[in-house]
């Protein structure tokens, strides 16, 4: 069923339940097929499907109810719901009652190399020419937000597109859906925590009494679930804070 080596089977068989999920809620369903028929829907074993369905279940996607099955979770947002970290950014400095502005750091740039695990999110090879972008928020003039985004250079029609990147301050996402055709349905995000000491390039940025950040590592998928861009977020708790419902 799966042939992309360069992703782990779990991963593959999670962006197919995404799929398969997003389906279900434009037909109006509310419940999976068992774990014996997804195993034999994606030829993959009961393990690898109950710890994907896991997964699904702890981001609250689906519920599991002992007996019943396996639903939908009512409460969740629908796949399509975008989040974009660029204008949530925006709006959420907004929230906490600052004054928002967005800064483009230099020109884009095309480069020949970058971290392995970058090619393996977006799923390109390793001599792909990569687009790397520099963004920073600030909060009342204060530095909030630092981000960088990759994408495959491929992408672009031509080279020359990238001169228009700037002309979309607030959000990438604009310009792939404007310049591109291509839209960002959804992400997958990996949260960490680093400080200046660990991510060097924060020092060029933050003020030295910035020490710790929250680190935001996303890939954004279009409505085919191509990985389209990887990007590292840097955020400084002390001005945005996030807020996450846990279950007991």
């Amino acid at each position: 069923m799966f042939i992309n080596n360069r992703i782990k089977l779990s991963e593959q068989l999670k962006i197919e339940l995404l799929k398969y999920i997003e389906n279900m809620r434009e037909r109006g369903e509310d419940k999976l097929p068992s774990e014996d028929n997804l195993s034999n829907m994606y030829k993959v074993s009961r393990t690898t499907v109950r710890t994907v369905l896991g997964e699904l279940e702890n981001e609250g996607i689906i519920v599991r109810k002992h007996g019943k099955g396996t639903f939908l979770n009512e409460k969740s947002l629908p796949l399509n719901t975008q989040f974009s970290p660029v204008a949530l950014y925006v709006d959420m400095i907004k929230e906490f009652g600052y004054k928002s502005k967005v800064e483009h750091i230099g020109e884009p740039e095309i480069v020949e190399k970058v971290d392995k695990n970058i090619y393996k999110k977006l799923e390109v090879k390793e001599d792909e020419k990569i687009v790397l972008t520099k963004k920073i928020f600030f909060a009342d003039d204060k530095p909030c937000v630092f981000c960088i985004d990759y994408f495959p250079l491929k992408l672009l029609n031509n080279e020359k597109d990238l001169a228009y990147i700037k002309d979309y301050e607030d959000s990438l996402f604009d310009f792939f859906k404007s310049k591109l055709s291509k839209e960002i349905i959804g992400d997958q995000v990996e949260i960490i925590t680093t400080t200046r000491d660990e991510t060097e390039i924060l020092s060029e940025y933050f003020p030295e009494n910035v020490k710790s950040f929250l680190q935001l590592n996303c890939i954004n998928f279009d409505e085919e679930r191509n990985p389209i861009v990887y990007a590292e977020e840097y955020i400084d708790t002390n001005l945005i804070r996030f807020y996450s419902l846990r279950k007991k």
